[in-house]
């Protein structure tokens, strides 16, 4: 099959705050559908950094933060400093075991008067209404991921070379826009987005 035109990926690696703020600020100013950030801010770490994420997060309805939220017992609360400045943000937990492949989601999460969306059900909802009121009226509590593309078939930029305008010229605008970690080893599946 061919290449996804419509979904690029901008590989973090290891940067820093200061840079995937970068990342994430030249990505909104070309314009895509959204910008998804597959990564978790769980503590604060520098003030300066920090506002500068806080800001982009705050400021604008097409960026959506990926957040975990807390499970144990009766309690469900989301995690991570960033959730109350963000505009537009889903959960990033999965149904499944620890360190196996994970195969199903819960697209949102109810407690009381409280309601979680996942963050692929954000992502939907911004870049394909339509879809995500199918998945909505399906109802379900848990959907199964259909796994047909691998990092190979979407366009992925190095993040450190597209901040540095060293990546190879590619216009995000109107394109779904996600930023994350994506190993360097394509036998690794473990999923580093905490940073």
């Amino acid at each position: 099959t061919s290449i996804d035109t419509g979904i690029v990926i901008i590989n973090i690696g290891n940067a820093g705050r200061n840079d995937i703020a970068g990342m994430i600020k030249k990505a909104v100013a070309e314009k895509p559908k959204l910008v998804g950030v597959d990564i978790l801010f769980n503590e604060p770490k520098d003030s300066s950094m920090d506002a500068a994420l806080q800001q982009l997060f705050y400021t604008s309805n097409k960026i959506v933060l990926a957040y975990n939220l807390y499970a144990e017992k009766n309690i469900i609360k989301p995690t991570g400093f960033l959730y109350e400045k963000a505009k537009q943000k889903g959960y990033a937990n999965f149904v499944g075991e620890e360190g196996g492949a994970i195969r199903y989601f819960a697209p949102r999460i109810k407690k009381d008067e409280s309601a979680y969306q996942s963050f692929a059900a954000v992502l939907a909802q911004l870049a394909y209404p339509n879809e995500y009121d199918v998945l909505l009226e399906r109802n379900k509590r848990t959907e199964q991921i259909n796994y047909t593309h691998t990092s190979e078939k979407f366009i992925v930029m190095d993040g450190i070379e597209y901040l540095q305008n060293k990546a190879p010229e590619l216009s995000l605008n109107n394109k779904i826009v996600l930023l994350g970690y994506i190993s360097p080893d394509p036998s690794n599946i473990e999923d580093k987005h905490f940073t």
